[in-house]
Protein backbone atom coordinates (compact mmCIF):
# COMPACT_ATOMS: atom_id res chain seq x y z
CA UNK A 1 0.00 0.00 0.00
CA UNK A 2 1.17 3.50 -0.84
CA UNK A 3 0.09 6.47 1.32
CA UNK A 4 0.50 10.09 0.27
CA UNK A 5 0.59 12.62 3.12
CA UNK A 6 0.04 16.29 2.29
CA UNK A 7 2.59 18.30 4.30
CA UNK A 8 1.79 21.74 5.68
CA UNK A 9 4.62 24.06 6.69
CA UNK A 10 5.02 27.56 8.06
CA UNK A 11 8.23 29.60 8.01
CA UNK A 12 10.32 26.56 7.16
CA UNK A 13 8.87 24.26 9.85
CA UNK A 14 6.65 21.25 9.20
CA UNK A 15 3.31 21.56 10.99
CA UNK A 16 2.71 19.24 13.95
CA UNK A 17 -0.56 18.07 12.42
CA UNK A 18 1.34 16.88 9.34
CA UNK A 19 3.76 14.94 11.56
CA UNK A 20 0.74 13.35 13.25
CA UNK A 21 -0.54 12.31 9.81
CA UNK A 22 2.84 10.78 9.00
CA UNK A 23 2.71 8.78 12.23
CA UNK A 24 -0.76 7.47 11.31
CA UNK A 25 0.50 6.53 7.85
CA UNK A 26 3.48 4.62 9.27
CA UNK A 27 1.19 2.68 11.60
CA UNK A 28 -0.93 1.59 8.63
CA UNK A 29 2.14 0.12 6.97
CA UNK A 30 3.28 0.23 3.39
CA UNK A 31 5.14 2.99 1.59
CA UNK A 32 4.73 6.53 2.95
CA UNK A 33 5.27 9.51 0.67
CA UNK A 34 5.23 13.12 1.85
CA UNK A 35 4.01 15.76 -0.60
CA UNK A 36 5.81 19.07 -0.11
CA UNK A 37 4.87 22.22 -2.00
CA UNK A 38 7.72 24.66 -1.51
CA UNK A 39 10.66 26.36 -3.13
CA UNK A 40 12.92 24.96 -0.38
CA UNK A 41 12.15 21.27 -0.36
CA UNK A 42 15.58 20.25 0.91
CA UNK A 43 15.19 21.98 4.29
CA UNK A 44 11.71 20.53 4.80
CA UNK A 45 12.78 17.03 3.74
CA UNK A 46 15.26 17.03 6.63
CA UNK A 47 12.26 17.15 8.99
CA UNK A 48 10.45 14.26 7.29
CA UNK A 49 12.47 11.23 8.33
CA UNK A 50 9.23 9.31 8.94
CA UNK A 51 8.54 9.27 5.19
CA UNK A 52 10.03 6.80 2.76
CA UNK A 53 10.09 9.44 0.03
CA UNK A 54 9.42 13.15 -0.39
CA UNK A 55 7.44 14.22 -3.44
CA UNK A 56 8.44 17.79 -4.27
CA UNK A 57 6.19 20.23 -6.06
CA UNK A 58 8.44 23.24 -6.46
CA UNK A 59 6.19 26.08 -7.60
CA UNK A 60 6.93 29.77 -7.45
CA UNK A 61 4.94 31.25 -4.58
CA UNK A 62 4.21 27.90 -2.91
CA UNK A 63 5.85 28.89 0.39
CA UNK A 64 2.82 31.09 1.09
CA UNK A 65 -0.42 29.13 1.19
CA UNK A 66 -2.50 29.66 -1.94
CA UNK A 67 -5.25 27.06 -2.40
CA UNK A 68 -5.09 26.97 -6.20
CA UNK A 69 -1.36 26.19 -6.24
CA UNK A 70 -1.60 23.59 -3.49
CA UNK A 71 -4.59 21.89 -5.11
CA UNK A 72 -2.79 21.69 -8.46
CA UNK A 73 0.15 20.02 -6.71
CA UNK A 74 -2.06 17.58 -4.79
CA UNK A 75 -4.03 16.60 -7.89
CA UNK A 76 -0.81 16.09 -9.84
CA UNK A 77 0.73 13.96 -7.08
CA UNK A 78 -2.36 11.75 -6.83
CA UNK A 79 -2.45 11.29 -10.61
CA UNK A 80 1.28 10.58 -10.94
CA UNK A 81 1.97 8.55 -7.79
CA UNK A 82 -1.33 6.58 -7.69
CA UNK A 83 -1.47 6.25 -3.89
CA UNK A 84 -3.99 4.03 -2.12
CA UNK A 85 -4.69 6.80 0.40
CA UNK A 86 -4.18 10.54 0.52
CA UNK A 87 -4.03 11.92 4.07
CA UNK A 88 -4.70 15.55 4.99
CA UNK A 89 -5.50 17.14 8.33
CA UNK A 90 -8.44 19.13 9.66
CA UNK A 91 -6.95 22.56 9.02
CA UNK A 92 -7.68 25.41 6.65
CA UNK A 93 -5.67 23.63 3.96
CA UNK A 94 -7.30 20.27 4.61
CA UNK A 95 -10.78 21.74 4.39
CA UNK A 96 -9.85 23.61 1.20
CA UNK A 97 -8.16 20.76 -0.62
CA UNK A 98 -9.58 17.39 0.43
CA UNK A 99 -13.01 17.59 -1.19
CA UNK A 100 -11.93 18.95 -4.60
CA UNK A 101 -9.01 16.49 -4.71
CA UNK A 102 -11.37 13.59 -3.97
CA UNK A 103 -13.79 14.83 -6.62
CA UNK A 104 -11.03 15.13 -9.24
CA UNK A 105 -9.73 11.64 -8.47
CA UNK A 106 -13.23 10.16 -8.22
CA UNK A 107 -12.42 8.80 -4.77
CA UNK A 108 -14.50 8.59 -1.58
CA UNK A 109 -13.75 11.06 1.23
CA UNK A 110 -13.90 10.56 4.99
CA UNK A 111 -13.51 13.47 7.41
CA UNK A 112 -13.11 14.08 11.16
CA UNK A 113 -11.10 10.85 11.40
CA UNK A 114 -9.29 9.99 14.64
CA UNK A 115 -7.99 6.48 13.83
CA UNK A 116 -7.47 4.19 10.85
CA UNK A 117 -6.90 0.49 10.32
CA UNK A 118 -7.14 -1.98 7.48
CA UNK A 119 -9.64 -4.85 7.62
CA UNK A 120 -8.88 -7.01 4.65
CA UNK A 121 -9.51 -4.91 1.54
CA UNK A 122 -11.44 -2.23 3.46
CA UNK A 123 -10.21 0.79 5.35
CA UNK A 124 -11.95 1.20 8.71
CA UNK A 125 -12.06 4.71 10.17
CA UNK A 126 -13.21 6.04 13.52
CA UNK A 127 -14.53 9.58 13.25
CA UNK A 128 -15.97 12.17 15.62
CA UNK A 129 -18.96 14.41 15.09
CA UNK A 130 -20.83 17.05 17.11
CA UNK A 131 -17.71 18.20 18.90
CA UNK A 132 -16.68 14.68 19.86
CA UNK A 133 -20.06 13.72 21.31
CA UNK A 134 -20.68 11.11 18.62
CA UNK A 135 -18.20 8.43 17.50
CA UNK A 136 -18.85 6.89 14.11
CA UNK A 137 -17.20 3.86 12.54
CA UNK A 138 -17.05 3.75 8.75
CA UNK A 139 -15.46 1.46 6.21
CA UNK A 140 -14.63 2.12 2.60
CA UNK A 141 -12.68 0.53 -0.23
CA UNK A 142 -9.41 2.12 -1.19
CA UNK A 143 -8.22 4.36 -2.81
CA UNK A 144 -9.65 7.30 -0.89
CA UNK A 145 -8.99 10.67 0.74
CA UNK A 146 -8.90 11.00 4.53
CA UNK A 147 -9.03 14.15 6.67
CA UNK A 148 -7.51 13.51 10.11
CA UNK A 149 -8.42 15.38 13.27
CA UNK A 150 -5.57 17.08 15.16
CA UNK A 151 -4.31 14.82 17.93
CA UNK A 152 -5.09 11.59 16.06
CA UNK A 153 -1.50 10.58 16.86
CA UNK A 154 1.52 12.18 18.51
CA UNK A 155 3.82 14.30 16.39
CA UNK A 156 6.79 12.88 18.32
CA UNK A 157 6.11 9.48 16.78
CA UNK A 158 7.08 10.89 13.38
CA UNK A 159 10.20 12.75 14.54
CA UNK A 160 12.68 10.30 13.06
CA UNK A 161 16.21 11.18 12.06
CA UNK A 162 17.23 10.97 8.46
CA UNK A 163 16.39 12.64 5.17
CA UNK A 164 14.34 10.61 2.69
CA UNK A 165 15.05 10.74 -1.05
CA UNK A 166 13.30 13.51 -2.96
CA UNK A 167 11.48 13.13 -6.27
CA UNK A 168 10.05 16.06 -8.18
CA UNK A 169 6.74 16.09 -10.00
CA UNK A 170 6.28 18.30 -13.01
CA UNK A 171 3.71 21.08 -12.79
CA UNK A 172 2.70 23.85 -15.10
CA UNK A 173 3.79 27.14 -13.56
CA UNK A 174 0.52 28.97 -14.00
CA UNK A 175 -0.13 32.32 -12.37
CA UNK A 176 -2.47 31.92 -9.37
CA UNK A 177 -5.84 33.65 -9.38
CA UNK A 178 -5.04 35.40 -6.12
CA UNK A 179 -1.94 36.86 -4.54
CA UNK A 180 -0.85 37.53 -0.97
CA UNK A 181 -0.30 41.19 -0.18
CA UNK A 182 0.97 40.79 3.37
CA UNK A 183 1.44 38.11 6.03
CA UNK A 184 0.57 39.21 9.56
CA UNK A 185 1.94 36.95 12.31
CA UNK A 186 -0.40 36.14 15.21
CA UNK A 187 -0.14 38.06 18.47
CA UNK A 188 1.80 35.78 20.80
CA UNK A 189 1.81 38.12 23.79
CA UNK A 190 -1.07 36.35 25.55
CA UNK A 191 -1.11 33.13 27.58
CA UNK A 192 0.06 30.04 25.68
CA UNK A 193 -2.41 27.39 26.83
CA UNK A 194 -0.30 24.61 25.32
CA UNK A 195 2.38 25.34 27.95
CA UNK A 196 0.03 25.23 30.96
CA UNK A 197 0.07 22.23 33.29
CA UNK A 198 -3.59 22.70 34.23
CA UNK A 199 -6.45 24.63 32.64
CA UNK A 200 -9.48 25.49 34.79
CA UNK A 201 -12.63 26.52 32.94
CA UNK A 202 -15.36 28.38 34.84
CA UNK A 203 -18.42 30.42 33.96
CA UNK A 204 -19.20 34.05 34.72
CA UNK A 205 -21.60 32.95 37.46
CA UNK A 206 -18.64 32.31 39.74
CA UNK A 207 -18.57 36.05 40.32
CA UNK A 208 -14.85 36.87 40.14
CA UNK A 209 -11.31 35.56 40.33
CA UNK A 210 -11.36 35.72 44.13
CA UNK A 211 -13.80 32.77 44.10
CA UNK A 212 -11.38 30.48 42.31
Amino acid sequence: MRILVYIEHVEGAVAETSLEALAIARDLGGEVEALVCSTNTTALAEQLGAADRVIAAEIDGADIYLPSLQLAALNAAIAERSPDLALLTYTTAGLDLAAPAARTAGWPLLGNVVSLKMDGELLVAQAQSYGGKLDASSSMPIPGVIVLMPGADRAENAMIEGTPPVETIALRNEAPRMRVLECLPPDRSGVDLTQCERILCVGRAIGGTDKL
